[in-house]
């Protein structure tokens, strides 16, 4: 497992300091040895790997070949500043092996090479040459802890030389993942450093490719605010649409309920991208995209809102201490349901259809959007659809606590709040350093009025159980159907610790919605609506 924590470094006045500082969050930095790295990045012709959610890198080490395949990588949260985590296998070559993983020694990496490929040989898709300045991060006691990496980075494509540059905070020991935090927290406000998202392979594929052209990889340091808003919004949707893919494989096991939790926050958030610059684009042309995008999220999340259910069921028995037997007419309908739903979803991710869908997103993303009839640049485009969120938000937050609020627009509320969140998240290294504390402030309203929404759902479906026997209440609940369903033998009648599950939810409810001007005034305390504005400043200059 590969730990590490990425900033886009963004003067040679940061670059500079990062090289000559001796301590960084009271860890002593030791002195810098130089590395000049060639990686040759490969995969299978038809790029099986990359669709699975690999990077297959080959690095040469003083005179061998070193073979490293690496997940996509997950967040540890999904904060802008975040630490990725990444699964990552190697093995070492001897110069006859070279892309044929026949010839490789016995390993898990040619294992999982070969599975993923289908026994193919594998072909460059390009090199990514690094300057490192490596330095080692040691503990008090002086033990090796992180490796510091200053890369400048280059890569060849449309037959010129791009550059950008990078740090790279690894984990030399998985058991001070608490210590990378608080290195984090520290260059997170260092000026000059703005968190990286994606990995160098994601974007410098995108860029090799033609999928996004040179300022993607200056759009930190401000350039692609001039660009037209097809352009940004290509940049923007790039890594949510490479990390959808990267939870494919993960969301299709099932072993783990996060895999499919990333996959469908990626697809929401490609939905968010479109649903706040379609102003400005033509939305007549990209319709199939947006229908495909809105199915897909729609099979992921249908699946994934029954996990959510299933956990906080769980946490309810561990903390009632309640028999799991008490809801055993519960778990019935929900394993039914879920089944239906998880069948559902896999014949899907097997489909044609799917298939067509990221098709159609890769051919879309090798270009600018097509734009409306409105032209504009980024810079003014953003600025316009953020202060309209921002204030719609807050005519929306005006009626919070009143009697008359309905549970209905609870939940749009939430959705003013995601959208607002997203955006500026989308926009973030264009925006003033008030941005980020902005965001912060709209994650922890999204949560509050989010537990409300799970519990007014969680509800619905208790009452449908308890009524009918169903996950969701008949849409006829007097048809013939019905009654002969009630009178099946296989259904399993509901017991008192069901009924006072749903009285727990329902009190759940009235908690949240009694808390809600209180979670609510946080966003007046913290003057977001001012961090905003002043986050949205710098577009003006």
């Amino acid at each position: 497992m590969e730990i590490e924590a990425k900033f886009a470094i963004l003067s040679e006045e940061t670059y500079t300091a990062l090289s000559e500082t001796t301590r960084l969050a009271g860890f002593l930095v030791t002195d810098a040895f130089m590395q000049h790295i060639v990686d040759v990045y490969m995969d299978t012709p038809d790029r099986r790997l990359i669709a699975a959610g690999y990077a297959c890198r080959m690095r040469n080490l003083r005179g061998r070949s070193q073979i490293t395949l690496k997940s996509m990588g997950t967040l540890a949260a999904r904060e802008p500043a975040a630490i990725h985590h990444r699964e990552e296998w190697e093995v070492t070559l001897d110069e006859s092996a070279g892309p044929d993983p026949q010839r490789w020694p016995a390993s898990a990496a040619r294992d999982l090479v070969q599975s993923l490929g289908a026994g193919q040989k594998l072909v460059k898709l390009f090199d990514l040459k690094q300057e490192r300045q490596a330095r080692i991060l040691r503990t008090r006691e002086g033990n090796p802890m992180a490796e510091l990496a200053l890369d400048r980075v280059i890569v060849d494509a449309d037959c010129k030389a791009h550059h950008f540059i990078e740090l790279e905070v690894e984990l030399l020991d998985p058991s001070h993942e608490a210590e990378l935090q608080h290195i984090v927290d520290e260059l997170t406000a260092m000026t000059g450093l703005a968190p990286r998202t994606t990995s160098k392979f994601e974007r410098v594929l995108a860029l090799v490719e033609g999928r996004v052209e040179a300022r993607s990889l200056s759009r930190l340091e401000g350039s692609s605010e001039l660009d037209p808003i097809g352009a940004l919004t290509r940049e923007v949707l790039m890594p949510l649409f490479l990390k959808m893919q990267s939870h494919e494989a993960g969301t299709y096991a099932g072993e783990d309920p996060e895999e499919l939790h990333d996959m469908r926050v990626a697809t929401r958030r490609m939905r968010t991208v479109f649903s706040v610059t379609e102003r400005y684009l033509d939305t007549k042309s990209l319709w199939p995209l947006c229908k495909a995008l809105r199915r897909t999220a729609a099979v992921l999340g249908a699946v994934r809102d029954m996990d959510v259910f299933r956990q906080k069921t769980e946490i309810y028995l561990i903390n009632q201490g309640t028999p799991r037997s008490e809801l055993a007419a519960l778990m019935q309908v929900w394993n039914v349901e879920y089944t239906r739903r998880r069948n559902e979803m896999l014949s899907y991710l097997d489909s044609r259809e799917y298939a067509q869908f990221k098709e159609i997103f890769r051919t879309c993303l090798r270009s600018d959007l097509p734009e409306g009839a409105i032209q504009v640049k980024s810079r003014d485009a953003m600025h316009h659809i953020v202060m309209q969120q921002l204030a719609r938000l807050q005519r929306e937050g005006d009626t919070v606590g009143r009697p008359d609020m309905s549970l209905k627009a609870y939940h749009q509320l939430r959705i003013y709040i995601k959208h607002l969140r997203y955006t500026l998240e989308f926009v973030r290294p264009m925006l003033g350093p008030e941005a980020t504390d902005a965001i912060n402030v709209l994650k922890r309203l999204q949560d509050h009025f989010g537990e409300l929404q799970d519990a007014v759902v969680a509800v619905e479906h208790l009452r449908a159980i308890i009524l009918f026997g169903t996950w969701e209440s008949p849409r006829q609940a007097a048809a013939l159907w019905h009654h002969e369903a009630e009178s099946s033998d296989t259904a399993l009648p509901p017991t008192g610790g069901l009924i006072a599950y749903l009285a727990a939810r329902e009190a759940e409810i009235e908690i949240l919605l009694n808390s809600a001007s209180k979670a609510w005034g946080r966003f007046e305390v913290a003057r977001t609506p001012v961090l905003v504005t002043d986050a949205l400043a710098v577009l003006q200059t």
